[in-house]
């Protein structure tokens, strides 16, 4: 006996159980921890010692010491497009995925620089998830191409995206 299954009707309900299954693969080990350190107002540049990360929000996983409950972070420094600075350090549990906001300095001049720079990358980041919906949507309701990735460069007040 042949079964003639039509797996086109079937790509959304596909989909929803790939992500499931990916998202229960993501736990952390009890000796670990994951650390997503943002930043407010968005968009300021991390370093951990001299290593710059990256712009915020970025993940990090802290491994700690053979029968520890805890690992001290070492100083991250949040350094927004003004100039303004401000260092975080924390010690954190282990086993766990944690979270934490470094604020920018309310004290610090440049505001508006860091406020603007920060609608930029709020602007940019909906663009980009606006093109990576209608590929998404493209491809599960008939589009017979594959998905796309979408990558979205601010320049000046000037968003560009460009999907692959």
């Amino acid at each position: 006996m042949m079964f003639n299954v039509n797996f086109n009707r079937y790509k959304f309900t596909l989909i929803a159980l790939m992500s499931l299954f990916i998202m229960g693969c993501g736990s952390i080990d009890p000796d670990k921890a994951r650390v997503t350190i943002h930043t407010s107002p968005e968009g300021a540049m991390l370093y951990e010692g001299d290593v710059a990360w990256g712009i915020a929000p970025q993940t990090r996983i802290y491994q700690g010491a053979k029968g520890a409950t805890t690992v001290k972070m070492r100083t991250i420094t949040a350094i927004w497009p003004s100039g303004a600075r401000k260092n975080f350090s924390s010690r954190i549990e282990l086993g766990g995925e944690w979270e934490t906001t470094i604020s920018r300095p309310s004290d610090a001049p440049g505001l508006n620089i860091d406020l603007s720079h920060a609608a930029k990358i709020r602007a940019a980041e909906a663009q980009r998830q606006a093109a990576d919906s209608a590929a998404a949507a493209a491809y599960i309701f008939g589009s017979s191409s594959r998905p796309t990735q979408t990558t979205c460069m601010t320049t000046g007040g000037l968003t560009n995206c460009s999907t692959k």
